[in-house]
């Protein structure tokens, strides 16, 4: 007696529906470190954070970049955070995130974190992206300041499912 239970299925239909495997990847900055001096004149930028990335063995890959930092304020501090990607074949970066502001509007010394997540999937043709951040403050201080603790990490993840 020839029975097919319940539990039968054609293996070689359930092969071909199945994802490959999906890499994913961490990959770490080293810290970076700014101090502002007293008077810093409006619109001082400076670029913190630098991390390479290599997306060559990835098939569709997917970043997810996170950066994170202390600032360290005196008095009416104000900076701007964006992420940028620069190419080896491009002469001019390419922001990747938003905005993100920073403001202090008392007199009181003090810390606060700032953090942001961004993901990116627009890639350079020789698949090594440059990342870092760029950091502007745009009014004047009149007490020094500094951001300690700033890192960008990254999360690759291919998305290489075949529907």
């Amino acid at each position: 007696m020839n029975q097919i239970s319940k539990f039968d299925y054609d293996i070689s239909y359930c092969e071909k529906k199945q994802a490959k495997p999906t890499r994913t990847e961490l990959k770490c900055g080293s810290l970076s470190f700014v101090a502002f001096p007293l008077f810093i004149v409006a619109d001082t930028t400076v670029t913190l954070a630098p991390l390479s990335i290599d997306v060559s063995e990835f098939e569709r890959p997917h970043i997810l970049l996170s950066f994170t930092a202390n600032v360290h304020a005196n008095a009416f501090d104000n900076y701007s955070f964006q992420i940028f990607r620069q190419c080896l074949d491009q002469p001019t970066p390419i922001p990747v995130s938003e905005i993100y502001y920073h403001s202090k509007l008392d007199p009181i010394l003090d810390s606060a974190s700032i953090n942001f997540t961004v993901c990116d999937n627009d890639f350079c043709k020789n698949r090594i992206c440059n990342y870092f951040v760029v950091i502007t403050g745009f009014t004047v201080a009149v007490f020094a300041s500094y951001i300690s603790n700033a890192t960008l990490s990254a999360i690759i993840s291919d998305n290489s499912y075949d529907y």
